[in-house]
């Protein structure tokens, strides 16, 4: 009987992360070296933001809780942020992006 209630606790507590989504990938310039330490926000459809930065390679992973379209904002240079759409499922999604011109593109 205890190892049920064991098994119950885990899947209850467990499950918000079982849920999340992570997205991932790598920011680079137009070059194609990657930029290391930029700040990103990934609001979700609840409208809940996740932050992150890049590493020194220019890599991020974020995890988001909800699934669906989500808006990614790069700030770069305290300008306007760059953004695009992305979109959290309940498996990693990878988006590599490239910042040409203050936009993001998808690559």
């Amino acid at each position: 009987m205890h190892r049920f209630w064991s098994y119950v606790l885990l899947v209850v507590c467990g499950s918000p992360l079982l849920t999340a989504g992570q997205i991932y990938g790598t920011l680079r310039d137009a070059t194609g070296k990657g930029m290391p330490g930029i700040e990103i926000v990934i609001v979700s459809p609840a409208k809940t933001s996740y932050e992150g930065k890049t590493a020194a390679d220019g890599s991020y992973q974020i995890f988001v809780k909800e699934t669906g379209r989500c808006e990614f904002r790069v700030n770069i240079g305290g300008k306007t942020p760059a953004i695009a759409n992305v979109f959290s499922y309940a498996e990693p999604a990878k988006y590599e992006f490239e910042v040409s011109a203050g936009s993001l593109k998808v690559k």
